[in-house]
């Protein structure tokens, strides 16, 4: 038997069921456990908590909560959104939650109709290759209550939902990011609550997140869209009446999980920032609707939800990632040119897929909720901010720069053997053990890791169950390469 302490998160996906990361071997081995909850404090959400957005919803002048529940993991999946109203010191009231679609996993917040509250709507993930999906609306009350829902179709299988108005009739719009069909869909708003039938619109494979914003100077939203399975972001420009023209893919490195839209130098113009494996690229303008990578980022691993904003009060915008590899979130301070120093790292609840940007405490300094899908129940953690964009102690984490065998210790060995191994980036990684005859005779490890430093332990029997002396040799595979290691075990 072997087993395998990790210095971060080791990572592995789920099925393609579930449209996110699942952390399941492992711990932060280096925090002991009331570190772990000491500089963030959780407030209950609904089962497997998928996003986080922040709005005054009972008019008191305190930013609240709204957070998306997947649900459980098999049918009937019971999705929802929890609704936890701000005390106005950092604090929340318990949750209460709304019923929405089959497993929910984005939430976006605004005025669909126009009676000056907030109101809900979320995406619902649903059945596995159903053929159609649906939105859910929730018309706010204006006292933090919501209206029972209402729901809207649109392509299969349905992860991200955003609010903007693009046929600029003052009415807000829904776009929405359906995984499975490859697409997005556009549902025109009414005024009152309402929206008109669906358009679909082709993207790159698996449109995991979606911004709205002008990138041509032209004053009409245009969209764009990460596709998760392309390694591309697409972007539409739009005509101004809700319709875009052909979409254009920019290459951005591995599984672009999120994408935002913002002037990050100060020109006036917009930029792009997307989120990939372990990093967020920054895409400069380059003449009227195009783009060039001007700067990469490192970020924790598997930044899965990215928010912007001016976290440190210079006038400048900050990037903050949810990292769901390493249960974390990181801050990374813009200079004001689209430039941005090296990521600050605070640790959160286990896998954090969501983050909003808020004041929760009403001392004018940014704060940071983050939704956590690890624990049951799910929690949303709350970091508050120092002002200056930290959020307590940094959480500090081994970084390879290469992958390596780094040791095979004691060898030779009469007993146990301790096997280390180090990743420079999110990978599969195999680490096996083979006699001189070329047989796989001890399976070490075989999976996705994030980056990081990891020691495994192999007992002597697994080798050889007969307890005799052999050679025998350590190898570890990654895409493009492998190390070897000779070990010898004696009696």
């Amino acid at each position: 038997m072997l087993t395998l302490s990790v210095a971060t998160r080791a990572a592995e996906h789920r099925t393609a069921f579930f449209p996110w990361p699942d952390l399941r071997d492992g711990a932060l081995a280096e925090l002991p456990i009331d570190s772990y909850l000491a500089h963030f404090v959780p407030f209950e959400t609904g089962v497997n908590p998928t996003s986080v957005a922040s709005a005054d919803l009972d008019q008191d002048g305190r930013p609240d909560l709204v957070v998306s529940n997947y649900g459980g993991y098999a049918p009937p999946y019971l999705g929802s959104v929890s609704v936890l109203l701000a005390n106005g010191d950092g604090t929340f009231a318990p949750k209460r939650d709304y019923r929405t679609g089959d497993a929910s996993t984005t939430v976006a917040i605004g005025d669909l109709n126009a009676d000056g509250k907030p109101d809900v709507v979320v995406a619902n993930y649903g059945a596995r290759r159903a053929p159609t999906g649906f939105v859910s609306v929730l018309l706010g009350n204006g006292d933090g209550t919501l209206q029972p829902k209402v729901d809207y179709p649109t392509g299969s299988e349905p992860y991200w939902v955003t609010i903007g108005d693009l046929n600029r009739d003052e009415k807000p719009d829904l776009v929405v990011g359906n995984w499975n069909a490859n697409s997005i869909t556009v549902l025109l708003g009414v005024g009152d609550g309402a929206f008109t039938p669906e358009v679909e619109f082709l993207t790159g494979g698996v449109p995991k997140c979606i911004a709205i914003g002008d990138l041509n100077d032209d004053g009409i939203p245009d969209l764009a869209a990460t596709a998760y399975a392309d390694t591309t972001v697409s972007t539409f420009l739009g005509v101004g009446d809700g319709t875009f023209t052909s979409r254009i893919d920019l290459y951005t490195g591995w599984y672009p999980k999120a994408v935002a839209i913002a002037d990050l130098n100060g020109d006036g113009r917009s930029e792009l920032a997307v989120a990939t494996t372990d990093s967020v690229t920054i895409f400069a303008r380059l003449g009227e609707g195009g783009f060039v990578a001007s700067g990469r980022y490192r970020t924790g691993s598997i930044p899965w939800f990215m928010a912007i904003g001016d976290l440190n009060a210079d006038g400048n915008r900050d990037i903050v990632t949810a990292n769901a590899g390493e249960s974390s979130v990181s801050v990374l301070l813009g200079n004001g040119d689209g430039t941005f120093g090296a990521h600050s790292r605070y640790l959160t609840g286990l896998e954090p897929l969501g983050v909003a940007i808020e004041d929760f405490n009403g001392d004018a300094r940014p704060d940071l909720a983050v939704s956590c899908n690890g624990r049951s129940p799910g929690i949303v953690a709350v970091l508050l901010g120092d002002g200056d964009g930290t959020y307590g102690p940094k959480l500090q984490l081994p970084v390879s720069s290469r992958f390596a065998l780094l040791s095979l210790s004691p060898n030779p060995s009469r007993g146990d053997v301790r096997v280390a191994f180090s990743i420079p980036q999110y990978s599969r990684v195999g680490v096996s053990v083979y006699d001189l005859q070329g047989r796989r005779v001890a399976v070490i490890a075989e999976r996705e890791f994030v980056a990081g430093r990891f020691e495994a332990t192999l007992s002597a029997s697994s080798v050889s169950p007969e307890g005799r002396s052999g050679v025998y040799f350590v190898r570890m595979e990654w895409r493009g390469g492998h190390a070897i290691r000779k070990l010898v075990m004696t009696q």
